[in-house]
Order: C-alpha cells, then sequence, then structure tokens
C-alpha cells in the first residue's frame, strides 16, 4: 500500500531488495555455438538467467467469466508449463508447474473499485485507436516497444517477425479507465498472431 500511496520509506526499499535475494540467484551460464562448417572454430557465449529458491516462483493472476472457460485457461497454462516462457526456450528456460490458489481479498477489491482518482496497470496495454485520446488524458506513462519473432512453425518457411507495436508499460498510471484490444501484429504470415494489450487496472 505505502508503495502505491507513493510512501515507500528507504528502509522498506531495503527489506524489499534482501526478500528479492531470498528469491533466487541470477546466474551466467557459457554456451558454445559449434559451426556447422567443422574448419571454423566453436563460439562460445554467455546466458544469464535467474533461478528460483524452492517453493519461489511468479505470481499470475487469471480472471474468466465462467468456470469452463477458468477450466481451459488452467490447461493452457499446464502446458506452456512445458514449453516455458522467456528466452532461450529452446535451451530448457522458462519452464514451470502451475499451481492454482485463489485471488487475494485485498487484490480483489482494488481490481473491483470502478470509481477511483487514479488507476495503474499491472499489465502492457494499448487502448483502441478510439480511446487513445481519453486514455492519455492526464496519464502517467512510459512507452515500450513490443516485437520479436513469431513462434509458429505453420507461419512461414522462415522465422518472421512481428508487427512492432508501441504500448503503455506496467506500473502506468491513467484517470480515465479503458478496454484495449488485442492486437494481430502478424506480417504476410498464413494465420493472424496477436498481441495481448488489455489492461489489468487496479484503484490508488
Amino acid at each position: 500500500r505505502s508503495y502505491l500511496n507513493g510512501e515507500l520509506s528507504v528502509e522498506e526499499c531495503a527489506e524489499y531488495n534482501r526478500n528479492m535475494q531470498a528469491l533466487g540467484q541470477v546466474f551466467l551460464q557459457t554456451n558454445v555455438r559449434v559451426p556447422d562448417d567443422p574448419e571454423q572454430d566453436a563460439d562460445p557465449y554467455y546466458v544469464g538467467g535467474f533461478r528460483f529458491q524452492p517453493e519461489c516462483g511468479l505470481w499470475v493472476l487469471l480472471c474468466a467469466e465462467d468456470e469452463q472457460t477458468m477450466k481451459k485457461c488452467l490447461a493452457l497454462f499446464q502446458s506452456l508449463g512445458y514449453s516455458g516462457i522467456g528466452g532461450k526456450r529452446s535451451s530448457g528456460f522458462g519452464r514451470f508447474q502451475a499451481q492454482p490458489e485463489e485471488t487475494p481479498a485485498a487484490l480483489a477489491g482494488l481490481l473491483k473499485d470502478g470509481d477511483a482518482d487514479l488507476y495503474m496497470s499491472l499489465s502492457i496495454c494499448l487502448p483502441m485507436e478510439t480511446e487513445m485520446e481519453t486514455a492519455a488524458e492526464g496519464a502517467s506513462y512510459i512507452l515500450i516497444r513490443r516485437s520479436g519473432f513469431v513462434a509458429s512453425e505453420t507461419y512461414a518457411e522462415n522465422a518472421q517477425k512481428k508487427n512492432d507495436l508501441h504500448m503503455f508499460a506496467a506500473g502506468s498510471c491513467f484517470k480515465n479507465r479503458f478496454s484495449g484490444d488485442i492486437f494481430d501484429v502478424s506480417v504476410n504470415g498464413s494465420h493472424p498472431v496477436y498481441r495481448y494489450g488489455l489492461p489489468l487496472l487496479i484503484s490508488l
């Protein structure tokens, strides 16, 4: 609460940093890129990562309109755990086990409050074109560029980049609520590729 109100003390920041260190450790791993040409030398490179301690991990807020949709979403999360999230998934990074839990009551209340003077988005988001002017009015935000390659074997013969989008970073604050959208970022591929741009707003 003190962070949300802009009242976080130096002592609280130090305690937060200590807690973060207890979650896990940053590590640097050396890998080797072996060229196809046997006459060329192998090329070492480094990959940085974060290894969580036992019983630690990431917390994700998942909302659904009904129980059937929730079951489908949980099944997708279980499947996503096998393939992994983030970078270097082909090297085994980013795999996880999902453990569903109930949303804390205090957070649920912040999500449902629709009469606040200010809202903060917990997710990266982007208003629809018709919402942009209203959403940006009196807002405090950082814009970030989202890009990357399409992770689909049927999209194109070769690896293709997604269309870039500039979006509001998580932690951006708005005076006016907006719906956002899910944007098609495909470029001449065989099927659409979607970028999630809906805000997850909590009241401040």
